[in-house]
């Protein structure tokens, strides 16, 4: 079904009260001339928000997850003089990536996949824009995932190599 911003946009000419229920007609853009307010049926709309609310819990829970084990994996390969510096540098660069750089992904990525942009606004993205966002946020979270295994496998090496030569 389509979803219209506002009887005008639907090509509503008029409207009648049924059953205490604004009821606009004569829209040349429904099949049966008739519309309602709001979105054609909140049940799909209730269930996807249910479904992202859940998925919202378990990343944010998984992300805190791994914040906390990248900062174990920091304090423990640092040398103690250092831990504080590389946990304050760690932040920044955690900081500077989230609300510089990725604000900016986002955001170019609204406004290049709007549909209908006025006044300065975007008031309709295009219908994959959410896959996109999803597409995109996962691409960022395996990158992460691989540059912190990487990470972890080349200061171990280092470490172990440094262990061997103080030997």
């Amino acid at each position: 079904m389509v979803t219209y911003v506002s009887p005008c946009h639907a090509g509503c000419g008029g409207e009648e009260l049924f059953d205490g229920v604004r009821a606009y007609t004569n829209c040349t853009c429904s099949s049966t001339g008739r519309a309602v307010l709001g979105a054609c049926s909140d049940v799909p709309c209730k269930q996807a928000h249910a479904q992202h609310g859940m998925l919202l819990v378990i990343a944010v829970t998984f992300t805190l997850l791994c914040f906390q084990a990248q900062g174990v994996m920091l304090l423990r390969i640092v040398d103690p003089r250092d831990k504080s510096v590389v946990m304050g540098v760690a932040w920044f660069v955690v900081t500077l990536m989230t609300f510089v750089c990725g604000n900016l992904l986002f955001m170019a990525m609204r406004l290049g996949m709007c549909r209908w942009y006025e006044g300065d606004q975007c008031h309709l993205q295009t219908s994959n824009f959410s896959n996109h966002v999803g597409a995109t946020c996962a691409a960022i979270a395996i990158a992460s995932l691989i540059i912190s295994i990487i990470s972890a496998f080349s200061l171990r090496k280092k470490n172990k190599s440094s262990h061997d030569t103080r030997l």
